[in-house]
């Protein structure tokens, strides 16, 4: 799953380089300032991969949900394109969960969106309170204006290297966020 996230990353810089080849004067510092803005968050999230593959027991907080996905922002506005938008919802829950798994399955599930919509949009994540017969629990939603999963894949988007993307995914992001959420409960 991490190698899947680096390898986003890398992309993004490779399509920023792509760019900036091809630009004006004008446009290449603008192409530069995001190279060196995708360049910073990979480097931010190797050093989260670094703490995430220690034992990380006590990285567990109980917090505001907010405050797990707020903080996620701040690294997926350096590792997504720049003209992908963030929009925040917010509703009040306290939850009990780690910050690098909180970020890694936003990354996850924010450049998926951002891959739907040829990396220009706005993605809009949503925070809730759900209720069920065993309690209430945080309800996160991820949404892009993307072309959307084809229903007869539906069934199989959180199988290991499933893919939609044809040669440029991976099919490890779903399958990861699947497992952080199992971890989770």
């Amino acid at each position: 799953g991490m190698v899947h996230d680096f390898s986003n990353i890398l992309q993004n810089i490779s399509l920023q380089f792509s760019l900036l080849e091809r630009s004006d004067d004008h446009a290449k510092e603008r192409n530069m300032a995001n190279i060196r803005k995708i360049l910073g968050g990979a480097n931010d999230y190797l050093s989260n991969v670094l703490r995430y593959t220690r034992d990380n027991k006590d990285d567990i907080f109980v917090k505001r949900g907010s405050v797990f996905v707020k903080n996620s922002i701040e690294m997926l506005q350096k590792v997504l394109p720049s003209a992908i938008n963030i929009k925040l919802t917010d509703d009040y829950i306290k939850i009990k969960a780690g910050q690098v798994k909180i970020t890694q399955m936003l990354i996850n599930l924010c450049q998926n969106a951002s891959d739907a919509m040829d990396g220009k949009g706005e993605i809009e994540i949503t925070m809730s309170v759900g209720e069920k017969s065993f309690g209430r629990f945080f309800k996160l939603t991820v949404t892009d204006k993307g072309k959307g999963i084809p229903k007869e894949c539906l069934d199989q988007i959180y199988k290991p290297f499933f893919t939609t993307k044809e040669g440029k995914g991976t099919g490890i992001g779903l399958a990861t966020v699947r497992q952080i959420v199992v971890e989770l409960c």
